[in-house]
Formats: C-alpha cells, sequence, structure tokens
C-alpha cells in the first residue's frame, strides 16, 4: 500500500525491466510517481512524501545529496542487489527498512534485480 517513486532512465532495456517491477507489485499499491529526476526522488523518500524510490542506472552526480538526506532522515539505501548504497553504485533503492526488505522481497527473480 505504498506510494512508490521510479523513473525509467534513459535506455530502453532498463525502462522494461523497471515497468516489470512496478508490474509485479502491482496491484498491491496505492500509486506511483515518475519524477524524471533522481535527486527530487530521494528527497521525496527522505521528506516522506514517497514512501519507496527506485532507480537502477544513476551516476554519482545523480544522487550524491539524496543518499545524505535519505540516511539523515533516518532511511535506508542499498543498491538493486540489497547491499549498501553507494556514491558510486548504479541503482539505488530507498525508504525505511521494512519497506526495502518488502519491495527487496517482492522482486526477488526480476531481471531489475540482477
Amino acid at each position: 500500500q505504498c506510494l512508490i517513486g521510479f523513473d525509467l532512465g534513459y535506455a530502453d532495456d532498463m525502462g522494461r525491466m523497471t515497468l516489470e517491477v512496478v508490474g509485479k507489485l502491482w496491484p498491491a499499491l496505492q500509486g506511483l510517481r515518475l519524477t524524471g529526476s533522481s535527486s527530487l526522488g530521494l528527497a521525496y523518500a527522505a521528506a516522506g512524501r514517497f514512501d519507496i524510490y527506485f532507480h537502477h542506472r544513476l551516476f554519482p552526480w545523480d544522487i550524491a545529496a539524496g543518499l545524505l538526506l535519505v540516511k539523515e532522515a533516518g532511511g535506508v539505501v542499498v543498491d538493486h542487489g540489497g547491499g549498501p548504497g553507494a556514491l558510486h553504485k548504479e541503482s539505488v533503492v530507498a525508504s525505511s527498512r521494512r519497506i526495502v526488505d518488502e519491495f527487496l522481497k517482492a522482486t526477488e527473480g526480476l531481471a531489475w534485480r540482477r
């Protein structure tokens, strides 16, 4: 029952994988928001405007500020495999520990997670 923020990115294959994640989670979610900006998506997750935000292919300048905002707000940031989120990792999942764990469990086995 979460409000999920995400972005499709620029590569069509990444967009398809992201939509596969959304399809897997549908209809057990409250709503979806495509922000068009990973910085904004992470800021919204930190502020509680999104329950969770995820993106598959990012660069350090896309997430530097957002990583700090989420962590300072008490949230958790991991990569698509569930490892610690970091500046030089391409993927990001940001939310509370409970929601991140539920997201990772629900998306297990999907191409997005590889």
